[in-house]
């Protein structure tokens, strides 16, 4: 088992030889980086199967509940979109 932190803009992240397409089982997104949920490279590393867990925004403050809620149903319409399997009662999905 690895464990490998990410931190800073992972736009710039592609699978290669040290990490290859398909060979993530798990990853946690946090809220300030669920964009990346959308992106080619997140699409590409994840095995099928994988665990993708998302930080809702039930912890940030400076939001409002309407702009929480807001958030997290944008990332469940984006889940569902992906055809992920959401996994109650958590942000995790099944890729």
């Amino acid at each position: 088992m690895q464990i490998i932190p990410l931190l800073g803009d992972l736009s710039v992240l592609k699978p290669s030889s040290s990490l290859p397409p398909s060979s993530v089982d798990f990853v946690f997104v946090s809220s300030r980086a669920a964009h990346w949920m959308g992106t080619e490279t997140a699409q590409a590393l994840l095995k099928p199967g994988g665990l993708l867990a998302v930080e809702s925004s039930k912890f940030l403050v400076p939001l409002s509940k309407k702009e929480r809620d807001a958030f997290n149903g944008k990332l469940e319409d984006f889940g569902a979109q992906q055809n992920w399997r959401r996994l109650s009662p958590g942000m995790c999905y099944l890729i």
